[in-house]
């Protein structure tokens, strides 16, 4: 199909083991607190419907980031001897709470306490919405008891420019947790009534590449994934169980939007594999 593909041997390199590449990828989200109070330190979260004010920085008094999704199920890994003790760990920094007027930055959510009277929302029940237009940006959580607000229905502001949080960043975020925590690397996505879904498989992770009319992309994923019902049952039943992740349907959406527009820039010969 007048296609030609080069492959070249690379010069042979020290590879440094001794950090856990795929975790520091993990921390290094987009908006994390390094991002906001050393590069941006002046900025507005401001609603994506109304363009409200909902988070100034000049009222901020402090941003952390909230650990990986996946630390809880580290904790296995992080002693050598264990202390002999009767406390759960996990419900002990399961509510981490920011000190007053604080934000604590998750990989899609911005968390805080309402009660500081400070942010541009307003909370019922546990729905967290924009004082202005009264849209639906985020919960109360009661896992970890902090209220959020969800990055794509956010607008960063900062110095005359504005960012923009797709809802499939959200989803490289939990295939990448998956790999870390579970060394899962075959995924479904579905959305709440399990009506559509997407079966993903995970081949490679910190990838840099090049895309015909996109560019140069740091820290990709090179992935395989179909979207075709009968595709998946059979996946199913051959492997006889797959991990199950449930979505929004917007999240979801997103996330096949994207993976079919790369997929159409990629040269027919690489764009699938075998008959899916």
């Amino acid at each position: 199909n007048n296609i030609v593909s080069i492959r070249l041997p690379l010069v042979d390199s020290i590879v440094d083991r001794s950090t856990n590449s795929l975790m520091s990828i993990s921390t290094n989200y987009k908006w994390n607190s390094s991002y906001l109070r050393k590069s941006v330190q002046i900025y507005q979260f401001n609603c994506l419907e109304c363009d409200n004010v909902l988070i100034d920085s000049s009222q901020v008094s402090s941003v952390l980031d909230m650990p990986s999704e996946i630390w809880a199920e580290m904790m296995d890994f992080w002693h050598c001897h264990k202390p002999e003790s009767k406390t759960n760990y996990a419900d002990k920094f399961s509510s981490l709470k920011p000190e007053k007027d604080g934000i604590i930055m998750g990989a899609y959510y911005v968390a805080f306490n309402i009660d500081d009277g400070i942010y541009g929302v307003t909370k019922v029940s546990n729905n967290i919405a924009c004082t202005k237009c009264s849209k639906s940006i985020g919960e109360y959580d009661l896992k970890v008891k902090l209220d959020k607000v969800f990055n794509w229905d956010l607008v960063f502001k900062h110095h005359g420019k504005e960012e923009l949080f797709k809802p499939y960043f959200h989803t490289y975020d939990i295939l990448l947790d998956n790999v870390n925590g579970n060394a899962t690397r075959i995924l479904e996505l579905s959305n709440e009534d399990e009506s559509k879904s997407i079966l993903v498989w995970i081949f490679n992770i910190g990838l840099d590449v090049i895309i015909k009319g996109v560019g140069m992309k740091k820290n990709c994923m090179k992935l395989y994934y179909t979207t075709d019902r009968s595709n998946i049952d059979e996946e199913r039943k051959n492997r006889g169980e797959i991990d199950q992740v449930t979505v929004l349907d917007s999240i979801l959406e997103s996330t096949i939007q994207q993976l079919t527009s790369i997929n159409e820039r990629l040269p027919k010969s690489t764009r699938e594999m075998g008959k899916n």
